[in-house]
This record gives C-alpha cells, structure tokens and sequence, in this order.
C-alpha cells in the first residue's frame, strides 16, 4: 500500500546484503536490522529517511528482483575491485573462515583447528 514513503532500490538491496552478512536472513530480520541501524545508514548513506523499511517491504523487493540479473552485476562490480586479478568462480564466505577457525595448508588444502596464537 502506498503511504508515502520511497525508499531507492539501491539502498533496499544495500541494506537487504547487510543484514544477512550480519545473520539476519529473514524479512523480520531485515526489518530489524534496518530499524536498529537506521540513524547509521542515514548518516553514512546521505539519506533521510524518518522510518525504516517494514518486512512487507523487504518483500516486495525481493519478490521483483531479478535474481540472475543481479548476480552478474554484483560478480562484475566485485571482479572490478582493487587487489582482484581472476574471476570469481566461487566466492566462499563461511563462519569458519571469517571467524578465522580455518586456515590453508602450504599446498592449499583446508586446515580446521583453533586460530594461530601469536607466540610469546
């Protein structure tokens, strides 16, 4: 239902990525994310938003969002970055690895354990 309120795609999709990089993958948790973190996003993004994006909201975008599309422009936009030389097959990005609980053999295998301690 229209009530006034716009809120950019760019931004919806901006704040959609954040939340589920943050752990909340749910429309709820989109909604919460972008209610506890609004004066944030409005002072680092430029904007003025009075209220944030309901779950409903969330909804809707991701109902009409071209998955494939939007797949491609993020693999373009990230192959584009400083510092990235090949292209990205696989992007792997779990809670071992950014938790830093799994390591990388010399030969590039996986290596699980505890994180290395920096010796005294």
């Amino acid at each position: 239902m229209r009530r006034g309120i716009r809120f950019p795609q760019w931004w919806m999709l901006l704040v959609a990525i954040l939340s589920i990089l943050s752990g909340q993958g749910s429309l709820v948790g989109m909604e919460r994310f972008a209610k506890r973190h609004h004066q944030a996003l409005n002072e680092l993004l430029g904007t003025d938003f009075r209220k944030s994006p309901s779950d409903s909201t969330f909804r809707l975008l991701l109902a009409q969002l071209d998955v494939p599309g939007f797949e491609t422009l993020l693999r373009d936009w990230m192959a584009a970055q400083p510092g990235v030389t090949e292209t990205l097959d696989t992007l792997v990005c779990d809670g071992k690895t950014l938790r830093g609980s799994i390591a990388e053999n010399e030969n590039g295998a996986a290596r699980y354990g505890l994180r290395p301690t920096a010796s005294t």
